[in-house]
């Protein structure tokens, strides 16, 4: 009856991870404590992503696009940390009410922030970020945006921003496995074939070390 496509209404520690919503008025609906929002794609809702009472949690690696009002919008949600996600194409900006504080809006420098399609400043030192901020509003800022949309590195199973021991691990846990088998894990399909195999391994190698940033 809330015309939201995912609602998580008060819960706590929860893992919000590897859905496509869209479509619906609010995509995602979330509400609670210490949640880990992460490589999700919303797209073509009305609202992106209204948080309401959402504390505390983290919101990185999601690609939030069309979507014909808000990407995101804030509801007396603070003590939250949004970056590496991708904003392209929303109608609307983000919004945020005056009882919400205390967001931040990048993870630091060199890490980053979010990118944002209508940004427009200038990238001089070639370093991959803004060299001014993205201003969402007066309390309100993005201090790193990104200047292109971010793409994790190609074997990053675990999501750390970098390549090694513990990603080779984790394949290999999902070796040979395949969607609804009980030790499939979607990361571990690196190139989303559908199976963990040969070719997930040989991506893995040729990253093997790389990080970010």
């Amino acid at each position: 009856n809330n015309n939201a496509g995912l609602c998580l209404d008060g819960e706590d520690d929860i893992a919000i991870m590897n859905n496509i919503v869209g479509s619906y008025g609010y995509s995602m609906l979330l509400q609670g404590p210490n949640q880990t929002v992460t490589r999700n794609n919303v797209c073509a809702g009305h609202w992106g992503m209204m948080l309401v009472y959402l504390s505390d949690s983290v919101i990185f690696r999601n690609n939030i696009t069309d979507n014909s009002w808000h990407p995101v919008e804030c509801w007396a949600s603070s003590n939250n940390r949004f970056y590496h996600n991708n904003f392209i194409n929303n109608t609307k900006e983000l919004y945020v009410t005056y009882d919400s504080f205390d967001n931040v809006w990048d993870n630091g420098y060199p890490s980053g922030g979010n990118y944002w399609s209508d940004y427009t400043g200038v990238d001089l030192n070639h370093d991959g970020i803004g060299d001014t901020p993205y201003i969402i509003d007066e309390n309100n800022r993005d201090r790193y945006p990104l200047m292109s949309p971010w793409t994790p590195i190609p074997g990053d199973i675990n999501g750390d921003d970098a390549v090694g021991l513990s990603d080779l691990v984790l394949l290999a846990q999902a070796y040979g496995s395949e969607p609804h088998d009980p030790n499939w894990n979607p990361n571990a399909d690196i190139d989303k074939n559908g199976v963990v195999g040969l070719s997930d391994l040989v991506i893995l190698a040729q990253h093997y070390g790389q990080h970010y940033p």
